[in-house]
């Protein structure tokens, strides 16, 4: 399957998942993620981030977050790493990535888009 095909794939499914509410996906400026073949499902609204501002990537705060927990660390094999980051992300609570993760920006972005 092709990069294209299986992202057009992947935005369907998506939208099937959670079809009784509208879904914004936070994206980057990767020209993968700025392709303009790609159709976007009615409950799918995009938002783009600046260019080059990681630090507005929730998901960096909680591989931030993360990556203190597991600094100093050795592991024998790679997997042994994977089943430890496994561990630590299923302790993730609601909270816990609300507050890492719950940027104003994108709490107003979100009401914004669904009133």
């Amino acid at each position: 399957m092709t990069r294209m095909r299986h992202r057009q794939s992947s935005l369907g499914e998506f939208a099937k998942a959670y079809p009784d509410r509208f879904n914004i996906l936070l994206m980057d400026n990767a020209d993968a993620h700025t392709a303009q073949s790609l159709r976007i499902p009615e409950n799918i609204g995009l938002l783009f981030q600046p260019p080059r501002c990681p630090e507005l990537n929730p998901a960096e705060r909680v591989w931030q977050d993360l990556r203190s927990k597991l600094a100093w660390q050795r592991f024998a094999h790679i997997e042994a790493l994977e089943d430890d980051l496994i561990a630590q992300l299923a302790q993730y609570r609601p909270a816990a990535l609300k507050s890492l993760a719950g940027y104003p920006y994108l709490v107003q972005a979100y009401h914004a888009a669904c009133l």
